[in-house]
C-alpha cells in the first residue's frame, strides 16, 4: 500500500472509531472474533437508543462517541451527557418471576443474558463467563452500574457472580432471536462515521425476521444529495472490513429523506440508514 493510501485509510479509520489520524495510523484494527462479534451484535440490539439530544439547542454527547476495537475485545467510549442508568437497565440482566405462571422455571430475562461486569483499568469490563469475549465501557466505574432489585426481579449477576443461570440460560435456548448479528457489530465498529454526519439522535432496531436492521438518524436539517452520498460512501469504505454491498439507494428529495440499504456477504443480513 502506498504511503497516500495509508494515508487515506488511516483517516477512515479514524473517522469510523472516533480516534485521531496518528493513533489509526499506528494501529492494526483486529476484526472480531466469532464470539466477539456475537457479543458486539447483541449489545448494540439491547442499547436501542445509540444517542439523543438532551436539548433542542446542543448536538448530543449521550451515547457511543467512540470505539477501539480488537481481535477479542471491544472498548466503547460514550459521552458525558449518557444516562448510566439506561445503560444499566438495557444491559444488565434481571430475571422476571411470573407468580401468575404455571411452571416455577417460567422466568422472564430483560437485559443482556449472561452478561457480568468486573474491574477493568480502563473502567468497566463487560463478559460472559465461558464466552472470549470482552466490550469495555471506559471511563465507567462497575459501582455506577449497580443494580438494586427487589421482589419479583432478581439481578442475574448477583445470583451468580461468575456463571450464568440456569434461567439465563434457559431463556438463550428458548429465545435464539436474542443472539447478536453480524451487521450489528459491523455497525458498532463503524459508529464514529455515523456520528461524524452531525445527526441530533440516532436509533436502531431489528426488522424483517429479526435479521436485518434499521438505523434511523435524526437531523435538525435535512441532508442534501451530497452529505448523504458522502456517508455512504464512507460507511462503504474499501478500507473499512468486512467489505460491504449496497443493496439499495434512494436520495434525499422534498418531503422524502435519503436511505441506504447495506449488506455483509453471505450473512442474509442488512441494514438500512434512514437520514431524515
Amino acid at each position: 500500500m502506498s504511503q497516500s493510501e495509508r494515508s487515506r485509510a488511516a483517516r477512515i479509520r479514524a473517522k469510523a472509531t472516533g480516534r485521531n489520524y496518528q493513533k489509526a495510523l499506528e494501529t492494526v484494527d483486529g476484526e472480531p472474533t466469532s464470539a466477539q462479534r456475537d457479543f458486539e451484535g447483541a449489545f448494540l440490539n439491547r442499547l436501542g437508543f445509540l444517542w439523543y439530544s438532551p436539548s433542542p439547542v446542543k448536538l448530543s454527547t449521550s451515547g457511543i462517541i467512540g470505539v477501539e476495537p480488537l481481535h477479542e475485545s471491544l472498548t466503547v467510549h460514550f459521552g458525558e451527557d449518557t444516562d448510566l442508568d439506561d445503560l444499566r437497565d438495557c444491559l444488565l440482566p434481571v430475571l422476571v418471576d411470573d407468580p401468575t405462571a404455571q411452571q416455577p422455571h417460567d422466568v422472564e430475562v430483560t437485559g443482556l443474558p449472561g452478561l457480568r461486569t468486573r474491574a477493568h483499568e480502563a473502567g468497566t469490563s463487560l463478559y460472559r463467563p465461558g464466552i472470549a469475549a470482552e466490550i469495555v465501557l471506559a471511563g465507567i466505574h462497575p459501582g455506577h452500574l449497580e443494580h438494586d432489585t427487589h421482589g419479583v426481579f432478581r439481578y442475574a449477576g448477583r445470583e451468580r457472580p461468575h456463571a450464568w443461570t440456569h434461567e439465563e440460560t434457559r431463556f438463550v435456548r428458548t429465545y435464539p432471536g436474542a443472539a447478536g448479528l453480524h451487521i450489528e457489530s459491523v455497525i458498532l465498529r463503524r459508529m464514529g462515521i455515523l456520528r461524524a454526519a452531525g445527526a441530533r439522535s440516532a436509533r436502531s432496531w431489528r426488522s424483517h425476521g429479526a435479521t436485518d436492521v434499521v438505523v434511523e438518524l435524526d437531523f435538525e436539517e435535512e441532508l442534501n444529495r451530497e452529505q448523504a452520498e458522502h456517508l455512504r460512501d464512507d460507511f462503504m469504505s474499501k478500507y473499512l472490513e468486512p467489505h460491504l454491498v449496497l443493496d439499495r439507494y434512494e436520495a434525499p428529495r422534498k418531503h422524502a429523506r435519503a436511505s441506504i440499504e447495506i449488506s455483509t456477504p453471505h450473512t442474509g443480513q442488512s441494514v438500512e440508514l434512514r437520514l431524515g
